[in-house]
């Protein structure tokens, strides 16, 4: 007994099982909070709420320039970088929310076309909140760095906690909009950026502000960023998309099945968070066997768990979400999940040729191939098929991508003189 008990406490203890479970709860208070704000709010709000979602991790993805990744290669490389990293985070966060207030007051009108009914007010929080999740994001490279990726998960569970303290408090003892729900998650995203800079404090790590490192990380970064940035789009296209095609109730549904399709993703994130330092820092020939060895440990749990899920998922849909409407959403899911795994595992792959090999340019390939194939695909059957051929557009381009992947680590070793 004694035996089991010191197992099951190695297990926690290990930097995976810690993000996992953070994650976990973080992605499980998410989870409530959608379910509470379809319950609670129309369709039509809970889409505002999603706009809302949408435009933040749009504008914190295209203003970032790479920088979480310069962050996280230097500061693996030389220990000295995390003080410039962090203050070159803190300053640019601020020359970001200086012209964040301007875009919020200036932009509004050519916003609203891409995405048609977002309300002025909600526009405005969205793009004064973004720079505050950025420097999240960007502190997240960092943390990855000095091995304290746990940091960034207290903060999305704070958020988290927040929002969903917002959405079941105004409904017990005060009144529930979409305008009510967007502070609270405003109020969170600045709660959420507070503790991981107080995080990276407490790890005594001073901040530096030095132009020439600044410099350097967007030069490493930038290409990495043009990757990443496609990335986003492939798996954000179909809800602009949908937005514009299919109108905002649509989007409401899709937005519910993309969540939960989404939580498979808890997998991948606590395995690279706790091992991303390591195939980093491993040489070419390490880097590699140790990439393949989490591939076998991956594939079979995603696999198994993506099974398990569709059940599960299948039952708490259908219970939990109060309007029939959400209820077509599980079938959008279990549509989209071959692709979400196929993506999971695919990350491993991709991980190691850009922070090991340095083949930042192979990944900018691989994410124009499958956001041009996702884009097409929905173009040419959205208006026949609906939120059915968006879900298997998606799939089909992400497991694409994970073909292109493999057929890339493939290269890498023919390239490798003494891999075996």
């Amino acid at each position: 007994m004694n035996t089991i008990i010191d197992k099951a406490l190695g297990y926690w203890k290990h930097p995976a099982s810690k993000i996992f479970f953070t994650q976990s709860l973080g992605n499980g208070i998410g989870l409530l909070t959608g379910i509470a704000v379809a319950n609670y709010l129309s369709v039509i709000q809970k889409a505002e709420v999603d706009q809302f979602r949408l435009v933040v991790t749009f504008s914190s993805e295209i203003a970032s320039l790479g920088l979480a990744s310069g962050f996280l290669y230097y500061s693996t490389k030389e220990e000295h970088y995390s003080s410039k990293s962090f203050g070159s985070a803190l300053v640019y966060a601020l020359f970001l929310f200086a012209l964040a207030i301007v875009a919020a007051f200036t932009t509004y009108d050519e916003a609203s076309h891409f995405l048609k009914g977002i309300p002025l007010i909600i526009f405005r929080l969205a793009v004064l909140s973004a720079p505050f999740r950025l420097l999240t994001n960007m502190l997240y490279g960092l943390q990855q760095a000095i091995g304290k990726p746990i940091m960034y998960h207290f903060s999305g569970l704070l958020e988290g906690l927040i929002i969903l303290g917002t959405v079941l408090g105004l409904k017990q003892w005060g009144t529930l909009n979409s305008e009510h729900v967007i502070i609270g998650s405003s109020i969170g995203i600045l709660a959420g950026t507070g503790l991981s800079i107080l995080g990276v404090v407490r790890h005594k790590i001073p901040p530096i502000w030095e132009r020439a490192t600044f410099k350097e990380m967007i030069v490493f970064g930038f290409p990495i960023y043009i990757g990443l940035i496609l990335n986003y789009l492939h798996f954000r296209i179909d809800e602009v998309l949908i937005n514009s095609y299919l109108g905002k109730p649509q989007f409401a549904v899709y937005s519910v099945s993309v969540r939960w399709a989404e939580m498979m993703f808890l997998i991948d994130s606590a395995i690279l968070g706790a091992s991303l330092q390591r195939i980093g820092s491993y040489s070419q020939e390490e880097g590699y066997r140790y990439s393949f060895k989490l591939f076998r440990i991956q594939t079979p749990i995603v696999i198994l768990a993506a099974v398990g899920f569709l059940g599960l998922s299948y039952v708490m849909i259908f219970n939990l979400y109060l309007k029939p409407e959400y209820h077509q959403s599980w079938s959008i899911m279990a549509l989209l999940l071959p692709g979400i795994c196929s993506w999971s595992v695919a990350r491993i792959f991709s991980q190691y040729l850009v922070y090991n090999r340095g083949k930042k340019y192979w990944m900018i390939w691989m994410n124009i191939v499958g956001l041009c194939l996702n884009l097409c695909l929905n173009l040419i059957f959205i208006p026949k098929y609906g939120l059915t051929a968006v879900a298997l557009s998606s799939s089909v381009s992400y497991a694409t991508v994970l073909l292109v992947v493999y057929l890339m680590m493939l290269k890498t070793k023919e390239n490798g003189k003494t891999f075996a």
